[in-house]
């Protein structure tokens, strides 16, 4: 700290919600290289090192160390590296620095349960997307664990690193209209996996791809090809290849140091699935970011609220996967039912604004509950497309695995008669406590059911179905049953009779409030019970009586 000579100093500004500020100094080739590593933060604002300031030294005898800081306070942080040994010339070193910092946008997600016994441990999901990354590549990132959602750091920092060793064979990516994503292309070689779904009312599709820099960009190509809707899910959830035989409808190749662009509108863009094929023409390969942007002017589909059902996929149907798809007055909102690896329910939830046109893009969250209160951890995103009112098409992105299933509404907007008036009670429905989940309410002129979002023991998301038989519209009180099936992206297996575990009773109040009773034993291997008596409101717009 008394001089200049034999030492390095680098200065970072560290943001409010840090949770990794990470120094390094990486092996040297020079011979018997000594370094020192001090970390610390400007605390009286002079803009310079002093001891008194020192957070953190490492002192080896040797040229590597490291200094980790995890949640530090924002600020401006200097760091010092020393070369222990006298020379007569600058030795080279290399000294590594990060700032990782609270970023709901990340290419890193991690989920676990929300509730941890003492002493017990837990597996944590750890999954990436959107790594566009050449090989010998080194991404970091983190990941916070707390006790509850208001303290989501105070147990630690997991420090996590990503190395790109090699570039795999494409696979099934989702384009979604607005959202980057990052792939890897290989040297010669090209990415035929990518796709869009283009509705009717569509009036222009503009891709673009672009390196990470500009020797990366210039010679990229995008070579433009279309399938039907009714040839594009024969292997359903995943993509099928896209015929390269004849000419691409359209194309554009990269120049001057920036990647391609290519734009089709009017009556050249017709309704099907488009595929933007990513080509490298350079020997080495490319870490590339493509992005595709639909613009609509048509009129709207009107949309069909309500439960929608796999229709692409034969072990699909009935309570296999589907989600219940609604307005709630400016935005819409997707509660989507489905499973884990495992087999058992799990939901998902996507919000976002009322779309232009006839696509609709949310961003997907996970939730949890750590004892008291819901958590929500974005996992991916979702998009409908609506092909007619009854048709739609739903791709996602969950942690980090891509697909894409055709849909078909379940939902018939007839609303049951009651005392001599027609009431619509079909919607998404919430307890007005906060924390507890909900329900999906199907209640038509013959029948109803009733799916309720919930969580086990361990806080973790699950779902229960009232009886998949039909129940009056009259009906007060019907069966809750328990399922497994298969995941998103699993292979389809036959699905397990359900299990009753308890009784759901309800009276209605309105349209839009209800009293309801809860009480279930879940079988294992999931673990909980409720005996429960709500107030519950609805959340979503009335449908009209059809």
């Amino acid at each position: 700290y008394d001089g200049l000579q034999g030492k390095m100093t680098v200065w970072h500004t560290v943001p409010a919600e840090t949770l990794w500020f990470q120094t390094e100094t990486l092996a040297s080739s020079v011979q018997g290289l000594d370094l020192d590593l001090y970390v610390g933060l400007d605390t009286n604002n002079d803009g310079r090192a002093q001891e008194s300031e020192e957070l953190c030294s490492s002192t080896s005898p040797t040229e590597i160390e490291f200094c980790d800081l995890f949640t530090p306070v924002a600020g401006d942080y200097w760091v010092i590296v020393q070369n222990w040994r006298a020379t007569n010339n600058p030795d080279k070193v290399t000294l590594k620095t990060a700032v990782v910092g609270k970023d709901t946008l990340s290419r890193l997600t991690a989920t676990g349960s929300g509730i941890v016994d003492a002493g017990a441990s837990q597996k944590i999901r750890v999954s990436w997307d959107n790594v566009g990354a050449r090989p010998d590549t080194e991404l970091i990132g983190a990941v916070g664990i707390g006790t509850h959602r208001e303290s989501p750091n105070n147990v630690g920092i997991i420090p996590v690193t990503f190395n790109k060793t090699a570039v795999a064979d494409p696979e099934t990516l989702v384009l979604m209209s607005g959202i980057s994503r990052g792939i890897t292309v290989k040297g010669g070689g090209m990415h035929n996996l990518a796709f869009i779904d283009i509705p009717p009312g569509a009036d222009s599709l503009t891709v673009t791809a672009s390196g990470i820099d500009a020797e990366q960009s210039e010679d990229l190509e995008i070579e433009l090809y279309r399938m039907s809707f009714d040839d594009a899910f024969a292997n359903a959830p995943f993509v099928v290849e896209p015929n390269m035989s004849s000419n691409p409808i359209a194309s554009g190749k990269g120049g001057s140091g920036s990647g391609p662009t290519v734009t089709v509108s009017g009556s050249s863009l017709t309704p099907g699935r488009w595929y933007p094929v990513v080509r490298n023409h350079r020997s080495f390969h490319s870490a590339v970011e493509i992005r595709a942007d639909v613009n609509s002017s048509g009129s709207a589909i009107p949309l069909h609220a309500g439960l929608w059902e796999v229709d692409s996929r034969s072990g699909g149907g009935s309570i296999g996967q589907g989600y219940d798809y609604a307005s709630t007055g400016g935005f819409r909102a997707l509660l989507w039912y489905t499973y884990d690896e495992d087999g058992n329910s799990d939901w998902y939830l996507g919000a976002a604004a009322e779309p232009e046109g006839n696509v609709w893009v949310a961003q997907v969250d996970r939730y949890t509950n750590d004892g008291l209160l819901q958590h929500a951890t974005p996992v991916g995103h979702v998009s409908v497309t609506a092909i007619a009112e009854d048709d739609h098409i739903f791709s996602f992105v969950l942690h980090g695995r891509n697909g894409s299933d055709r849909m078909k509404a379940i939902s018939p907007q007839i609303c049951p008669t009651i005392n001599n008036s027609e009431k619509s009670y079909t919607g998404l429905w919430s307890r007005t406590a906060i924390g507890v989940g909900g329900a999906s309410g199907l209640v038509n002129g013959t029948s109803q059911a009733f799916i309720h979002f919930i969580y086990d023991d361990d806080g973790n998301p699950r779902w229960l179905l009232t009886s998949p038989s039909p129940q009056s519209p009259t009906a007060t009180e019907m069966p809750m049953l328990q399922f497994k099936g298969f995941c998103a992206v699993c292979d389809e297996t036959a699905i397990p009779e359900p299990e009753t575990v308890g009784v759901f009773s309800r009276e209605f109040t309105d349209e839009n409030l209800m009293t309801w009773t809860l009480d279930y034993v879940f079988n294992p291997p999931l673990s909980g019970s409720v005996k429960r008596t709500d107030e519950a409101e609805k959340l979503t717009l009335r449908l009209d009586c059809l």
